[in-house]
């Protein structure tokens, strides 16, 4: 009975999931580490997308402890991953045997061949969730561009569209002749904005001019610069929480989960900064 821990006398779900709601709040980690090797990476969410994906079940993955493997539990994965390793969510193409994440520009053409998948009706995995919405959609591709750019500093693991290793003028022309194709080619929306458009050419453009350019925090409409605009918006969004449907990630400029008063005055202090 040692793991009866609400004391009637008998060990099931109930008590599974006192020990989750436990868990969450002391070692997340913990609930994240699928295979047990004392690390979090890329490989522990692939476990619980592909659980997730065959409608299997685990009980040691039932992160709310309802006796399901969906959705849900993919949205706490999220959630958490955010505050123990958010560069594992990123880390798509498994880790080459390091127990930490590596993320490459291999995971963010990874990531846009499985969401393209959705112009041909193809279902992607729930790995490719990115935004914990608990669907994987197009929207996904904006959340790599915004880590890799703002907090990973890696914008050229979104410029190099060839994949060849390198930001030059080949990635320019590719990109050009993509304007306007239906359907869009995620790959080429390189400011992350949904569309593929002049403003991906003209920040692909400025890269090959000025060297490395990043994504300005604030920017959270990617016009190129911060303004009263991306303020407002961020005010309309005050108090929404990545749990809810309503929740814009690109509106969360602190990446934490939450639109409250640190994204507006992160919104502020660049306040008339362009790129």
């Amino acid at each position: 009975m040692r793991y009866d821990f609400n004391a009637d006398g008998k060990v099931d779900l109930k008590d599974w999931n006192i020990f989750v709601a436990y868990t969450q709040r002391a070692s997340p980690a913990l609930l994240l580490d699928a295979d047990g090797n004392g690390a979090v990476n890329g490989r522990d969410l692939d476990r619980y997308a592909q659980m997730i994906d065959a409608r299997s079940y685990d009980p040691a993955l039932d992160l709310n402890g309802d006796g399901f493997l969906n959705s849900a539990e993919w949205r706490i994965v999220v959630q958490l991953t955010a505050t123990v390793s958010p560069k594992s969510l990123f880390d798509v193409d498994g880790t080459s045997g390091s127990s930490q994440p590596v993320l490459t520009a291999a995971d963010g053409r990874k990531i846009a061949v499985s969401l393209q998948g959705l112009s041909v009706g193809s279902a992607p995995s729930i790995r490719y969730d990115l935004n914990g919405d608990g669907v994987a959609a197009v929207n996904d591709w904006s959340e790599w561009v915004r880590f890799v750019s703002l907090v990973y500093k890696r914008p050229d693991f979104v410029f190099d569209v060839t994949g060849d290793g390198f930001v030059n003028g080949s990635d320019v022309a590719m990109l050009s002749t993509a304007i306007g194709q239906f359907p869009v080619q995620i790959q080429y929306d390189v400011n992350g904005d949904g569309v593929v458009d002049a403003n991906d050419s003209a920040l692909l453009s400025l890269r090959l001019l000025m060297g490395t350019v990043q994504l300005i925090a604030g920017d959270v409409n990617r016009d190129g610069c911060v303004t009263a605009a991306d303020l407002a918006l961020v005010q309309a969004a005050q108090g929404s929480m990545s749990m809810s449907a309503l929740f814009d990630p690109d509106l969360d400029v602190s990446g934490n989960g939450y639109i409250g008063t640190e994204d507006l005055s992160m919104v502020n202090m660049n306040m008339g900064r362009c790129r």
